[in-house]
């Protein structure tokens, strides 16, 4: 492919997620309107995180606290938003989360009741100290399920992590980015990305992502068992 081709798919691509992440914002103001008819969508899972793991996912970038160095690249916003259905989804849980963050949080407390597997943010990342809050708190009332995020915020989980100690049902993974600063001063467990040409944030010794949440939850193996100063690589894509 040459390279001037290549760089108009590149173009392309970038429009395409930028209209994507319009859309989105638009529908998610549009249902803002409704909202008191709205509940929380909970995804029964995709080829990555398999049947058995759900989640609650919120609109990808514009969600997202701490993600100037990876917003081009996001998987979510270029993969599984390619969908209408899922765009959708996002856009709901966003409107939810944005106009009633109480009903949000209490929405997904029910839910999960009838999972033994969660995971938070295929798309979007926690908000805010009261957003993390409310997650710590969802893990302790629910010590039957096994909660997976993965994040960029490292200073609302650093600053909480100063005063408190994690539920064990609740692990944390910071995710690493290229050229992104990372205070990870309570060594919690990393994810790097291996990009294209071979080149990864990771150290030796970290441990490829076996590419399903489901298959490692129910052996007990992977992201669900990192243990502090333990590292995952899983490829760009």
């Amino acid at each position: 492919m040459g390279t001037k081709k290549a760089k108009n798919i590149s173009k392309i691509k970038k429009e395409l997620a930028a209209q994507r992440l319009t859309d989105m914002i638009t529908k998610k103001d549009e249902y803002i309107k409704i909202v008191d008819q709205l509940h929380v969508y909970f995804a029964k899972g995709n080829t990555k995180t398999g049947v058995a793991v759900p989640s609650v996912s919120l609109i990808p970038v514009y969600n997202c606290n701490n993600c100037s160095k990876c917003k081009d690249l996001c998987y979510d916003l270029r993969n599984d938003c390619c969908y209408p259905g899922c765009r959708d989804k996002r856009s709901v849980n966003a409107a939810i989360f944005e106009a009633d963050p109480e009903r949000y949080f209490n929405e997904i407390n029910e839910g999960v009741k009838a999972f033994r597997f969660f995971r938070w943010h295929i798309g979007g990342d926690i908000m805010s100290t009261y957003y993390f809050e409310k997650m710590v708190w969802i893990a302790e009332q629910n010590p039957h399920c096994e909660f997976l995020a993965f994040t960029k915020c490292f200073d609302i989980v650093n600053n909480w992590l100063d005063e408190h100690e994690l539920p064990k049902n609740l692990h944390i993974i910071f995710s690493a980015w290229v050229g992104m600063e990372m205070d990870n001063r309570h060594n919690l467990p990393t994810s790097n990305p291996l990009f294209f040409d071979g080149t990864t944030t990771a150290h030796d010794g970290a441990v490829y992502c076996s590419n399903n949440c489901t298959r490692c939850a129910k052996a007990g193996e992977g992201c669900w068992v990192m243990k502090n100063g333990d590292e995952v690589i899983f490829p760009a894509h």
